[in-house]
């Protein structure tokens, strides 16, 4: 069987520039995004740097250690934009903009072959089209009836028991809930 082609090697600044450069010429992304996703790649490089990947070192160092470091990290800080002090941590929106920027990254990295394997593909945070996309399975809420059988619990004590068959909504959990 055929070995694929070695990637090219190429510091992570340098990837970095070369994918927004590529964002300027070949999308039709705003340039509002195309802003935004300069100013978190160059926050991303950043961070990198604090969890031991330089800027000059080869894209190809990075694994999804690495890149679930700067997810955390990048999550945890304070937003420096903000004019208030203290400033407040990131927003939801910043945070999931982040994060779709390191991932579209990646993808092109990929696909240039600039990376042996995207460190997304075996990082904890799955980018949103991935199949295995979103929370992992024990962080997901909870169906109506896991909700109510831990509320009869903590409430009462005795779980109560639903008739079998019965699909109508119990709206009295809903406003316990509420």
């Amino acid at each position: 069987m055929a070995q694929p082609p070695a990637p090219r090697l190429i510091s992570v600044h340098a990837a970095v520039q070369e994918y927004v450069d590529g964002l300027e010429r070949k999308t039709r992304k705003s340039p509002h995004t195309i802003t935004a996703y300069s100013r978190d790649l160059n926050e991303f490089v950043r961070l990198l740097n604090d969890v031991g990947i330089t800027a000059d070192a080869s894209l190809d160092d990075v694994e999804a250690d690495h890149v679930d470091a700067v997810f955390v990290a990048y999550e945890t800080q304070r937003d420096q934009r903000a004019r208030t002090a203290p400033a407040p941590r990131h927003s939801a929106a910043t945070v999931k903009r982040f994060r779709a920027a390191v991932s579209a990254f990646f993808r092109n990295a990929d696909e240039l072959n600039l990376v042996q394997i995207s460190p997304m593909v075996h990082s904890q945070f799955q980018p949103r089209d991935s199949p295995d996309a979103g929370l992992a399975p024990w962080r997901k809420a909870m169906d109506a009836d896991a909700a109510q059988r831990l509320l009869d619990v903590t409430l009462t004590g005795i779980p109560t028991q639903r008739p079998p068959g019965a699909n109508v909504p119990d709206l009295r959990l809903r406003d316990h809930l509420m």
